[in-house]
């Protein structure tokens, strides 16, 4: 372990710290549940990437990344929560992000997660000045695509021969402002920060990525067992 990931370790535990310090609250009868689809965009900046492959040294360079958000399949996140009172919840989130490595190379010739950057959040979610502020921590579930020295990736491993694999940890901040239409639905935007730490397989090897990037989301959701705020 590098000092970059326990640096990485150490953010995870202010996430953490963010995500259940509000989990002893008692509900109340203004307690609801929600959900919502948030279609959307991200820029994925520039990050470093290891990759490690047996018989070849190791190549270390900074990875440049298009994410092709509005290509199918599109960028989203998906989430359903449950809030102890007008102030504070609690959610499960989704979010699907995918990133195309741009700055190939002789070596590598395709390096891709297309099918998913999945990133599966535990959120703390706290109300303030007509606005939600949001923190998430979870593992990057991911789908990776490669062609390295010629070597193509076997797709059809990880969790039940589908090609997805628990790779990594990953974190957000988030800021959304909700819009009433009506006691029970609504619209919202939101944006959203993420940094994320995943070791992907390859073929004969492994790649460790860093994946920071920015996200906006517009969506609906559905609001029960609630007044509005």
């Amino acid at each position: 372990m590098n000092i970059t990931f326990k640096t990485f370790l150490f953010i995870s535990e202010v996430f953490l710290f963010l995500l259940f310090s509000g989990s002893t609250i008692k509900a109340t009868a203004q307690a609801k549940f929600t959900a919502e689809f948030l279609p959307g965009g991200a820029i994925a900046f520039n990050c470093p990437i290891s990759i490690e492959q047996e018989n070849y040294s190791d190549l270390n360079f900074t990875a440049h990344y298009r994410t092709e958000s509005f290509k199918l399949p599109l960028h989203y996140s998906v989430r359903i929560g449950y809030n102890f009172n007008m102030k504070q919840g609690v959610e499960i989130e989704f979010n699907h992000l995918k990133l195309i490595l741009d700055n190939t190379s002789d070596e590598i010739e395709r390096f891709s997660i297309t099918h998913g950057f999945n990133q599966l959040w535990i959120n703390y979610v706290h109300s303030a000045c007509r606005f939600e502020f949001r923190s998430g921590i979870g593992p990057v579930l991911a789908h990776p695509e490669s062609i390295i020295r010629d070597q193509k990736f076997d797709e059809s491993g990880g969790i039940a021969q589908s090609g997805y694999h628990i790779c990594g940890i990953t974190g957000q901040l988030g800021i959304q402002k909700k819009f009433y239409l009506g006691r029970h639905f609504f619209f919202s935007t939101e944006v959203k920060i993420n940094l994320a730490y995943a070791d992907a397989p390859i073929s004969n090897g492994n790649a460790e990525v860093w994946v920071f990037d920015v996200q906006g989301l517009a969506g609906i959701g559905l609001a029960l067992n609630t007044s509005n705020k």
